[in-house]
């Protein structure tokens, strides 16, 4: 998701470490700017040509007309602390500001076309602002704004503030294509939206946005007509119950693309029953126990992605024979289960049919000790198998990401099956002390795979014996990352 990467970045800039200066230039592009009550002044002795721009105001401050027009350069802008205004003309001269980060904790008035000299703005990322005043045109004149990020957090936000701000960004911008709302918020209720005319209506239409992803991790009740203007929703993260199921399937959505959802004991019947009406092919729950059966999972057919995370781990053992009966299903993730050797291993062995939908498979803390190629045998085309941060010790015929296991031995020809796979991550090689760490690659995989374009190995702070090439000589566009004290290799 693009806006969530260039919002993370922007973040980051924002929190660098600071200097016992007001401001600090830190790349000779970036400038970060602390405790500052005129900009204008403050700001003086940068250069015009700075990118990126990061501001914390001091308490009750102003921002006011032309304090920003010297850095017309100017990309990304981050704005926080505690101002307690911002007049209109701030942002003149920013011809080239694409993002504008907006950060605060008390009461911040926006005034009347407080964003208009920002014609050429992408996104808008409004973090913990409680806004006291809205003038219903402050966000009129960002004709290119197409991605509006808004985050709520510690119950700052009410539904009247969120309905205002969400209308009056609506109205004015026609280029809106991508939304984006994180708010700790118990209660969603529908709420008026009155614009300059005075033209009151219930909700904002949203039908030309592309991607809507909605998280509301308080939920506790949700009204009607509420999500009257998000006919099809990209992600939906919430709480889960019978209540909240029952309201959620009221409100007229259409589709639910990707829904994450947590619940202490979740009934598998129900989530498929969201999965089907509202055509939801990725799920993500988190819960303290979760039971599949074949009959359950009936109306889950159309999942194309299952992650499924204890909130802590447990010894409780989770049986993955249900992937049988979804057979559109191309990714399963579980995460922190305790996976029953037995029921691991029969996997393939109770249901031998093979499996052709599955592609990729990541199993992390699921206290894994060994992989054996009859556990998963029956996956034939599976192109990704990651189990990462378990306690594997032993491989025989099977693997592939398994960096954070202290593998002590891999037999000859651990590999040799693996024909079409394309990523092998092999972590720090734990041979005992009293062996040497030689590792033939012809050997491992028989002939290496023509596909294989990425290969990691690490013996960490010990020295390595890295045979490669014979008979089953590597692609020549294979990426070889080596790590080791000392490496040797021949062929």
């Amino acid at each position: 998701m693009e806006t969530f990467k260039v919002f993370v970045a922007l973040w980051i800039i924002c929190v660098s470490s600071w200097t016992s200066d007001k401001c600090v230039l830190t790349d000779g592009l970036t400038n970060l700017c602390m405790d500052v009550d005129n900009v204008t002044l403050h700001l003086a002795i940068f250069p015009i040509s700075i990118q990126t721009l990061c501001v914390t105001m001091r308490n009750q401050s102003i921002l006011h007309l032309n304090d920003f027009s010297r850095f017309n350069k100017l990309v990304e802008l981050g704005i926080s602390g505690q101002p307690a205004e911002i007049l209109p003309g701030a942002f003149r001269g920013l011809f080239g500001l694409q993002t504008l980060r907006l950060t605060c904790s008390l009461n911040l008035s926006i005034h009347s076309n407080t964003f208009k000299d920002l014609h050429n703005l992408k996104q808008l990322i409004i973090t913990s602002c409680s806004f006291s005043v809205i003038a219903p045109d402050a966000f009129a004149g960002m004709k290119q704004l197409t991605t509006l990020i808004i985050q709520f957090q510690n119950n700052l936000l009410d539904i009247k503030s969120l309905s205002g701000i969400l209308c009056r960004i609506v109205n004015n911008t026609s280029s809106l294509t991508s939304l984006d709302l994180w708010a700790e918020i118990a209660t969603l209720s529908s709420s008026k939206c009155i614009v300059s005319n005075g033209t009151t209506y219930e909700t904002p239409s949203f039908y030309g946005l592309q991607d809507i992803f909605l998280n509301f991790p308080g939920l506790k009740t949700i009204g009607k007509g509420v999500f009257e203007g998000f006919k099809n929703i990209s992600f939906l993260s919430m709480p889960l119950n019978d209540v909240l199921q029952m309201q959620l399937l009221q409100l007229g959505v259409s589709k639910v693309e990707s829904f994450q959802f947590w619940q202490e004991d979740s009934d598998i019947e129900s989530m498929c029953e969201i999965v089907y009406q509202l055509s939801t092919s990725s799920v993500s729950i988190t819960t303290d126990h979760i039971n599949f059966s074949i009959s359950a999972i009936q109306n889950c057919m159309t999942l194309r992605e299952m992650r499924l995370e204890r909130i802590a781990f447990s010894h409780r053992f989770n049986d993955l024979s249900f992937i049988h009966g979804l057979r559109n299903l191309q990714i399963l993730s579980v995460s922190q289960f305790s996976l029953n050797n037995t029921r691991f291993t029969s996997l393939c062995k109770t249901q031998p049919s093979p499996i052709l939908w599955l592609k990729i498979i990541s199993l992390h803390f699921n206290s894994i000790f060994s992989i054996h190629h009859r556990q998963l045998f029956c996956m034939i085309n599976l192109e990704e198998l990651d189990l990462k941060y378990n306690r594997i010790s032993t491989i025989d015929n099977f693997y592939l990401n398994l960096e954070a296991n202290p593998l002590v031995h891999i037999e000859a020809l651990s590999f040799a099956h693996l024909s079409s796979i394309q990523n092998v991550s092999l972590g720090d090689l734990n041979f005992p002390p009293e062996s040497k760490i030689e590792l033939n690659l012809t050997c491992v995989f028989g002939s290496i795979p023509q596909g294989l374009t990425y290969l990691y190995i690490s013996s960490g702070r010990r020295p390595m014996t890295l045979i490669i090439g014979g008979d089953g000589a590597p692609n020549p566009g294979l990426g070889l990352h080596v790590h080791g004290e000392t490496v040797f290799s021949g062929l």
